[in-house]
Parts: structure tokens; sequence; C-alpha cells
């Protein structure tokens, strides 16, 4: 059992939300906040799994007000300067239980939160909050294009009509050339510098385009070399030298995915030491642009095999 929910945390953290429904075209319902007996289990629960650092200098994690909402926020992004954090908000406590009995509460749309992050509003951009299509994985790269997967393209005279299945890249409101109906590609980090696509595949694989931009976006991806080429959630900062990434290669006293760090060398990558770990996992680490503040989501889980999830920022002190 232990091994099925664990594949199931893999699956929807480190690839995408493979979210295959289609819902009636009611009015959405409004995002709820915790009841407060549940809000006090779990916060018993995150008290005794707080996420550990390798490296010194960083504060205790802070869970963030947005997680009164009850509802599970995945696919975390700051921006470079820490006003702002764009996620993917799912109307459900837990995902992982509802992925695996096909019982979804509703649409996993992209949301944002500004700084202090205590407001939770709908992006409102391209095709990241088309009720009732879902969302998932945002990357919003340094000239400000919005990348995120959708099973929009599904909708009626859409190129993939009637299959909610298929969640393809778009970049904007484009539906980008290298998607593949036979290969997934999401949680993408576009590297200006290198001019690389960093993407992961539905072999829980991380994939690059390289010459992406000069090429259009058209090429198809190839595996990342190794050591590099098992995890997914790529993220990449300044200069595209350090890679940080999940993955959990059995080094660390946790349940489910890690934070990984590699560095460039050419073109070659080093053996991925682990930066951040919790008993059930963690993922998507992003940091702003100057390295002082980093957010990361937390998977937390109780006796029952319930799990949660937790959006989280520290500070470098």
């Amino acid at each position: 059992m232990i091994k099925k929910i664990l594949k199931w945390v893999l699956i929807v953290l480190v690839i995408i939300f493979i979210l295959s429904i289609f819902f009636g075209r009611e009015k959405k319902p409004e995002p709820q906040q915790e009841s407060e007996p549940e809000a006090g289990e779990w916060a018993n629960i995150r008290a005794k799994d707080r996420a550990h650092f390798a490296e010194e200098g960083w504060s205790t994690p802070v869970y963030l007000e947005i997680n009164a909402y009850n509802g599970w926020i995945d696919s975390l992004e700051v921006s470079p300067d820490g006003k702002t954090i764009r996620y993917v908000f799912y109307p459900g406590p837990d995902l992982i239980s509802d992925s695996a009995t096909g019982n979804f509460k509703g649409d996993a749309d992209i949301y944002m939160s500004e700084e202090p992050f205590k407001t939770h509003k709908p992006v409102g951009k391209y095709f990241m909050n088309e009720f009732p299509w879902s969302a998932c994985c945002i990357h919003v790269d340094a000239d400000g294009n919005f990348w995120y997967n959708t099973n929009y393209a599904a909708r009626p005279g859409g190129s993939s009509e009637g299959n909610t299945d298929y969640h393809p890249l778009f970049r904007n409101d484009q539906l980008l050339a290298l998607n593949d109906k036979e290969k997934k590609y999401g949680d993408v980090f576009y590297c200006k510098a290198q001019d690389e696509l960093w993407l992961v595949g539905n072999e829980n694989q991380l994939h690059v385009l390289k010459n992406a931009a000069a090429d259009g976006f058209t090429s198809k991806p190839v595996k990342a070399p190794d050591p590099v080429s098992q995890g997914g959630q790529p993220f990449l900062p300044t200069g595209c030298n350090d890679l940080y990434f999940t993955a959990n290669f059995g080094d660390v006293d946790s349940q489910g995915p890690a934070i990984y760090k590699s560095m460039r060398s050419g073109a070659s990558w080093s053996k991925p030491v682990p930066l951040l770990w919790s008993k059930i996992g963690v993922g998507e680490f992003t940091f702003t642009a100057d390295g002082k503040k980093a957010f990361f989501v937390q998977l937390f889980k109780n006796d029952k095999g319930e799990m949660r999830i937790g959006a989280f920022s520290t500070e470098r002190k």
C-alpha cells in the first residue's frame, strides 16, 4: 500500500497533474477555508515533520496563509523580485487520493498571490482559468511568457476535441509544435541564457531542448544527460549553471521526492546532492533572483493514509 501511495506522489508531483476529467458548465464553486478541527489535526502533523536543509543559513520554513483555502496547492513558482507567487490550485484537500480513485472535486487552475501572500485569485490569462478545462505546471520565463499545460485543446472544435486526457504544453496562447500525443511534457523551465527548454516526460525523466527559441520550439526534446536525467520539476537560476530538481536517490530519510542540486561544467553535470527533504516529500523548489528567499511545497500524511500539501517560504539568515 505504501508503494502505491508513493507512486501517486511521484506521478502527481514529479510529472504533471493529469486531470483527465470533463465537468459540466455550472458555476465554479468558490474555494473554501479549512474547517478548524481539520486545521488543528494537520497543524500537529506539520509540527512533527519539518523540512530539513542540508545547507546551513536557511530560516525555519513559514507556512503560507494561502494554505487556509481547502484545496491542493502545487506547481509553485516565485517571481524574480519575490513579490508574486503563481501555482496550481485544485479544489479538494487530497489530490493524491482523488487521482487514485478518479473522484475529482473539480478542475485545476492557475492562481496567484501577492506579498504577503494572503490573497488567492485566478491569474486570468490565456487558457489557465478556462472553466471547465484544467491547467497546471505554471512557469513564467525571463521575458514574461507563460508556460503551462492544459486540456483546453479538448474543447469543442479544438485540435483534440473530446480528449481530456491530453494536456499539451502551451506558451501564452500558442499550442507548441513540440507536443506529442504519445508523450506528455510538463513542468517546464525555459533558460534564456542558454536557450534551453527543460521539461519532464511521462517516463519521469528530465528532458532538454537546446536552441529552443532559435528553432521556434519545434524540435523534439531529448533526455537530459546523466546524472540529472531522473527526476522532475527543474529550476535553473540566473545563468542556468545550477540545476535544482526533485528526485529520490535513496540517500535521504524520505518516503517521497526530495530537492537535489547539480552544477554544470561545460557539457557535464555534477553528481546531484540533496538540498531539502522531509518524511513524506517536498517539491517545486524556487527562489528569488537574489537567492535570499525560497519557496517549496511539502507533503504530509496522517495515520489514515490521507494526504495534504502545504506551501512554504524560507529565507537565508
